[in-house]
């Protein structure tokens, strides 16, 4: 049991390492400006969605 519980932990890092980059990623390169509104958007909050739609609520809320 305890193999796999640490296993599982594991996985569970690597999903939160991966979608938080993924976030940074798409957060700060992805940049839309919208000259109307002299503001921007970006397509970090998709990947958080993403992010806990794929691992789960406890990857979703850390990334």
């Amino acid at each position: 049991m305890a193999k796999s519980s640490r296993a599982l932990k594991a996985k569970v890092i690597a999903y939160i390492a991966t979608f938080t980059a993924l976030v940074f990623a798409a957060t700060s390169v992805i940049v839309v400006e919208t000259p109307a509104t002299k503001g921007f958007f970006n397509l970090g909050e998709t990947m958080v969605y993403t992010a806990a739609l794929l691992g789960g609520t406890l990857v979703g809320t850390i990334a």
